[in-house]
């Protein structure tokens, strides 16, 4: 690669300046293979784990067309198992590693920020009609982590400019304190942290009655309503 005049070698540092010049933050939906039994298990009841399943891959679905949206960063989707549900999207998709959801999310931020990307996002599949402002806030915020408070004491987003090994140590998971316990143990760490605009996600029954009487359902989610009862076809909105 010759940027210079015909016979010069472009200097390291200009080929520094370029090659940071392209790296774009990047956005990183996590989400479970869709598998009965394993996902939404907070709402069977009411739904059968087949229904869970299925609503699982309509909201994937349709916060990675939302995503699509957002401007100045690159979209990625990180799975537990074969993403084939959302194969048709062509979207990059990677293996989550083995572990708890911290030690996921702490692998995929610390390989993110590795490979020279200025920050790094990931976003939970739980939430599909996340306003795009939320996430653009949570981008620009100037802590070294940032995180999108849902109603039920966790997050549906978290972004970092810097990590560290024991950000999520002693986090309970999908608990009320989640939240709380996260923002302390990243500022233990040393590390910025600051909270964005709140939300919602749809991970029991709360959650589900939210989104039905959204006046904006995104369209999976709204076919999935009408064809399992949960929203008649008059009032699609």
């Amino acid at each position: 690669m010759n940027y210079g005049k015909p016979g010069r070698r472009t200097a390291p540092w200009t080929l520094l300046l370029f090659y940071n010049l392209r790296v774009r933050p990047v956005t990183i939906v996590f989400a479970k293979a869709p598998v009965a039994g394993r996902v939404k298990t907070r709402l069977t009841p009411p739904l059968t784990a087949g229904q869970a399943a299925s609503l699982h891959t309509a909201l994937v679905w349709d916060l990675l067309e939302r995503l699509r949206e957002l401007e100045g960063t690159d979209l990625e989707l990180h799975t537990d198992g074969p993403p084939d549900a959302w194969a048709d999207l062509g979207i990059t998709s990677r293996l989550q590693v083995d572990g708890d959801l911290g030690e996921r999310m702490l692998h995929a931020i610390a390989e993110a920020l590795g490979d020279g990307r200025p920050a790094a996002m990931i976003v939970g599949g739980d939430s599909p009609d996340v306003p795009l402002a939320h996430l653009e806030g949570l981008l620009e915020s100037p802590f070294d982590v940032a995180l999108g408070p849902a109603r039920d004491g966790g997050y549906y987003a978290i972004r970092c400019r810097r990590h560290d090994a024991g950000m999520f140590r002693g986090v309970k998971w999908s608990s009320a304190a989640t939240l709380e316990q996260t923002l302390r143990s990243v500022r233990e760490c040393g590390l910025s942290a600051g909270l964005g605009e709140p939300w919602y996600d749809v991970d029991d029954y709360a959650g589900l009655e939210q989104i039905r009487s959204s006046a904006h359902i995104p369209r999976h989610t709204l076919r999935w309503l009408c064809e399992n009862g949960w929203l008649r076809s008059r009032e699609a909105r």
